[in-house]
């Protein structure tokens, strides 16, 4: 649960920041995106 909350707090700042440069924006989102999915990835997994 604290996973999701987590997901959407970060959709939610990154919405709320202000479109200066969407291609920056897009490509740090990208950069952060695969590091976010494995640590979620890793705590669905406690153990297997």
């Amino acid at each position: 649960m604290n996973i999701y909350a987590l997901v959407l707090l970060v959709e939610e700042v990154n919405k709320k920041r202000k479109p200066e440069h969407p291609k920056k924006k897009k490509t740090a989102l990208k950069s952060k995106q695969p590091s976010i999915l494995q640590f979620f990835n890793l705590a669905q997994r406690p153990s297997s």
